[in-house]
């Protein structure tokens, strides 16, 4: 049975369901995190070593150059497809949760797999609109804005700073929900999925846009705080003789910083899960339709 109540949702509500739903299933989270993320981090570890050593020894080659971009490239590329098979395993986790049910780890994997093509597909049409946006907004801002510092117009640039801002993030909450509308119902494709998540946005975007920033407020002033506090206990730290303080000092912070991201990059999708119930609700009655099923079943 569902614990949840299916019902439209204020902005603190579904921040609160997402955080419950996180804490509820953080192992399993963490776990597909890891799984799906840790082998292009160790490589980019190891390339990051690699091409420093290769600059420092060949300051000027470029075929040095061509292959560091190139293997950049490569891990730039592993690493989009390992994040997009963590964030669908983490939609259908938190999907069954949600509704009252149990996924395991293999199980949210295994039904990854399936969505693989598509999954890719339209977590590269999202890119490529965003990239397409910034670019037709990017040219106007690129030329007007000589003239207007020339000119000393700062408002003007600061007015169309606001505006490209502002233009992103619409897109970024109208397309909020394609993730989950792709892999949660049945004849949706990577195209069709963002429609739908358009569809569902609209007349609801202020509230995504609250929910996303309330959020990033507080995931900012957590990360600030920990940067805060180890920048202060290294700080403490120096003087003679500390070296290997201040060192395990760095890796410490480091490492809780990490451990923080990992949260985050998990809890977005928890909240993205929420929303799109939340939206399905709001302007279907998902909740009658799935009360309806269930009764139906029994």
């Amino acid at each position: 049975m569902a614990e949840f109540v299916l019902r439209p949702l204020s902005v603190g509500e579904i921040l609160d369901r997402g955080f419950t739903l996180l804490r509820r299933r953080f192992g399993t989270l963490v776990i597909i995190t890891l799984i799906c993320t840790a082998i292009p981090l160790l490589m980019a570890m190891r390339w990051f070593g690699r091409f420093s050593k290769m600059v420092s020894t060949d300051l000027t080659g470029f075929n040095t150059m061509i292959e560091g971009m190139g293997s950049l490239f490569l891990l730039g590329l592993i690493m989009f497809i390992a994040v997009a098979i963590a964030n669908t395993a983490i939609v259908f986790v938190i999907s069954e949760t949600y509704l009252g049910h149990r996924l395991g780890i293999g199980e949210a994997l295994g039904r990854t797999l399936r969505f693989i093509f598509p999954v890719i597909l339209l977590a590269l049409l999202q890119q490529i609109i965003l990239v397409a946006v910034a670019v037709v907004m990017g040219i106007p801002l690129g030329v007007l804005a000589p003239s207007a510092a020339g000119s000393g117009s700062p408002l003007f640039l600061f007015v169309f700073m606001l505006l490209y801002f502002g233009v992103q993030v619409y897109m970024l909450v109208s397309f909020f929900v394609a993730l989950p509308a792709l892999v949660l119902e049945p004849g949706v494709n990577a195209v069709s999925a963002l429609g739908r998540a358009w569809s569902l946005a609209t007349g609801n975007r202020w509230r995504m846009v609250g929910v996303l920033v309330v959020f990033v407020v507080i995931a900012g002033v957590v990360m600030l705080g920990v940067m805060l506090v180890g920048s202060l206990g290294i700080g403490l730290a120096a003087g003679p003789g500390t070296t290997q303080a201040i060192s395990l000092g760095f890796i410490i912070t480091v490492a809780i910083m990490a451990i923080l991201y990992i949260i985050a990059f998990t809890m977005i999708y928890c909240l993205q899960t929420v929303v799109y119930y939340d939206l399905r609700v709001r302007k279907e009655g998902f909740d009658l339709e799935l009360l309806e099923a269930s009764m139906g079943s029994a």
